[in-house]
């Protein structure tokens, strides 16, 4: 493989997976990042937010830190009290609705190798700051495949299910082989962007803690903290890169419903505060 030569030089890399709806997706997804190449280099840690005892008993949590919040509590806030105590080189953020492939975590961490970096960076940029992997599919499209089990619930989804919808958006081999294929077809490892896609997402900790100390706890469910975030770090001379040699499969939108949230609606007042905000 290719990023096997960083893989003893790369110090670790806390992984924050919180889940607040949809077991099945959230099983799905964890089990992925269970079986992720580099995975020693990984610190793992399940906050549970707001999930039952019986819930928790559908869940893998073995090689995990578990962190059990009682009452759903924002996005922002229960990722801040982690990262108070964050010790790691590198910190992701991976959604519960986000199912992600092997090497996701190698080739997201050997772009921050400058030795590993082909091309310049626009000069007007300093430090890359984060690296995000491209989606399979458009996630948007995807909903329509899905329409029938609208309203989603916590039962609606089950692993027959899931794994029957996966079949039929990437073909009998699988969403891995499929994002096996892209990658070998991609002639770009990656691509400069000047935004970034919160569903699987590593950071550079020293970069963030030179930017903010924590995410915004104004925003309502998950994203625009992100987006704020995106605001901090262009202003200060920060770039993201978005990877086209490794790909997740993203299920949008399902998580926000699940919990009754309109997902539109939410991104419409996170637009309205974004604006309202001043960046220092």
């Amino acid at each position: 493989m290719l990023f096997n030569s960083i893989f003893h030089s790369m110090k670790r890399v806390t992984v924050f997976f919180v889940i607040c709806e949809q077991l099945f997706l959230a099983k799905k997804a964890l089990k992925a990042l269970q079986l992720s190449d580099g995975i020693e280099l990984m610190d793992l840690v399940v906050i549970l937010n707001g999930i039952s005892e019986s819930e928790r008993n559908l869940l893998d949590l073995k090689d995990c830190k578990v962190v059990i919040k009682e009452r759903r509590e924002s996005y922002a806030k229960v990722l801040n009290q982690q990262l108070s105590e964050l010790q790691t080189e590198f910190f992701a953020l991976v959604h519960s609705d986000t199912l992600v492939t092997k090497n996701w975590l190698l080739a997201s961490l050997a772009l921050f190798d400058k030795d590993l970096i082909q091309e310049e960076a626009p000069p007007e940029i300093c430090e890359l700051i984060a690296v995000y992997p491209s989606t399979g599919k458009d996630y948007q499209k995807l909903n329509k495949k899905i329409e029938s089990f609208k309203p989603p619930t916590k039962t609606f989804l089950t692993d027959e299910l899931i794994d029957s919808i996966l079949k039929k958006i990437y073909g009998m081999e699988g969403f891995e082989r499929y994002q096996e294929e892209l990658a070998r077809k991609s002639e770009i490892w990656y691509t400069i962007m000047f935004e970034l896609q919160s569903y699987c997402l590593i950071i550079k900790t020293v970069s963030f803690k030179r930017i903010t100390e924590k995410f915004s706890e104004e925003f309502e469910g998950a994203g625009g903290e992100i987006r704020l975030f995106c605001k901090q770090c262009l202003q200060a001379g920060y770039y993201f890169a978005r990877l086209n040699t490794s790909y997740v499969h993203h299920w949008g939108n399902m998580t926000t419903d699940g919990i009754g949230m309109n997902y539109h609606e939410q991104l419409q007042r996170q637009n309205d505060l974004l604006e309202k905000i001043e960046i220092e």
